[in-house]
């Protein structure tokens, strides 16, 4: 009884709240423990609720799948914004955010190259923005944000291509050391209150999204960050069954990015598909 009194409780909350107050994890930083919410909580199908547009009741079961080292994804799609969830997260007894703060004893996630080795992985970083402007036919300027930076390889690639970089990521040890041991003066490493002020001019998110509870919310928060007429670009697996796995929540697809997009005032640039990887790279612009 207390349950489903408490599962009724969310669902006005999410329905009358977040409906209207996209933006969560801003007013999560900004209140902090003042919030009473279960930010981490992967209970989207246990509740109802789609973490990609906050809709109540909007979940409809479509097929089991199996992925990566056996893993079995159970699938339900959401019928306002399709956005695929794997439910099958649901039965682990971490949350995200638990899953997330033990890679940083993950060295091959967030290792640094040797001194040899510098020079040949900030080329093979380089070539992700030579690819971009040329299929954009853009030029990059101004400043560059990317969150959930990892090592920040990929952001101290773009040196030559903007005039200031911040990096965030919630293991910023990595990013710490590069900025030290490499002397990049352009390269600034926020923490969480400064990542909300911060403003950028072009905000990547490289693997981000399929690992966040709310990842609509992420890309609203992200337009927030934009100056106008900034670029939002970011890369995610389609649902393809290497990509199968625990840590993967969300399987985006252009319906579900297009929902996203507009609620956050973002126009879609370009879906550029890897398909020999199976990944999705999109390109959105601040209006």
């Amino acid at each position: 009884m207390q349950s489903n009194i408490k599962r009724t409780i969310t669902k006005i909350f999410y329905k009358y709240f977040t409906k209207h107050i996209w933006n969560f994890n801003y007013y999560r930083l900004r209140l902090g423990s003042l919030l009473p919410i279960e930010i981490y909580k992967l209970n989207a199908v246990k509740n109802n609720i789609c973490g990609n547009c906050n809709n109540v009741d909007v979940f409809t079961k479509i097929f089991y799948l199996s992925g990566n080292d056996d893993h079995l994804g159970n699938f339900y799609i959401c019928k306002i914004c399709h956005i695929i969830y794997d439910a099958s997260n649901e039965t682990y007894s971490s949350d995200a955010y638990d899953i997330q703060t033990q890679w940083k004893e993950a060295d091959v996630l967030y290792s640094l190259p040797t001194t040899a080795n510098w020079d040949t992985e900030i080329e093979s970083n380089r070539e992700t923005y030579q690819f971009l402007e040329n299929k954009l036919n853009l030029s990059f300027f101004g400043t560059l944000l990317e969150i959930g930076a990892g090592s920040g390889m990929r952001a101290a690639a773009g040196e030559p291509y903007f005039e200031k970089i911040m990096v965030y990521d919630h293991v910023n040890v990595r990013l710490k050391q590069l900025k030290e041991s490499r002397q990049i003066d352009k390269i600034e490493v926020l923490n969480s209150s400064q990542l909300v002020d911060a403003r950028a001019d072009f905000v990547f998110l490289w693997h981000v999204l399929e690992h966040l509870v709310r990842p609509g919310n992420t890309i609203h928060f992200c337009s927030k960050l934009l100056n106008r007429g900034g670029y939002l670009i970011f890369q995610i697996p389609l649902l393809h069954k290497p990509w199968i796995e625990p840590k993967h929540y969300y399987f985006h697809n252009e319906e579900s990015i297009k929902y996203s997009a507009t609620i956050a005032e973002l126009t879609v640039v370009d879906f550029i598909y890897d398909h020999r990887n199976s990944f999705l790279t999109t390109v959105l612009k601040k209006r």
